[in-house]
């Protein structure tokens, strides 16, 4: 199933707000929704996914930037991107979704995730 105008669209404008890690995962599940049914859409001025037990989420939900976790991560390893990625790959081990699962940042900080989970929290 190919994607949509206003699906590539949507993409083309979350870039500059919300950065390139998460417009791939919402590119990814764009592409995963010809196997598992409609999992984005706008509505009312919010991109909603569908990644967590079948629930509607704004995907802005996801991006959390002023999470003291996070926060406490930045501080230590940032502005040096390199530097927070290797953070992420010494200390996030992957663990594979059963189904579809987009963790916060914070769930992800405690040490397991996997590509989406890991690209919202960078």
């Amino acid at each position: 199933m190919a994607i949509e105008k206003e699906e590539l669209a949507l993409i083309k404008g979350m870039l500059p707000a919300i950065g390139i890690g998460t417009v791939i995962v919402v590119g990814v599940a764009l592409l995963g929704r010809a196997f598992t049914g409609r999992r984005v859409y706008a509505q009312d001025g919010q991109y909603l996914v569908s990644v967590r037990y079948g629930q509607w989420h704004d995907i802005r939900e996801f991006i959390q930037p002023s999470n003291p976790d996070v926060l406490a991560i930045y501080s230590e390893y940032g502005p040096d991107y390199w530097s927070l990625y290797d953070f992420v790959c010494r200390n996030i081990n992957y663990r594979r979704d059963i189904g579809e699962f987009w963790q916060t940042p914070g769930e992800t900080l405690q040490g397991h995730g996997d590509c989406e989970d890991t690209s919202l929290l960078l």
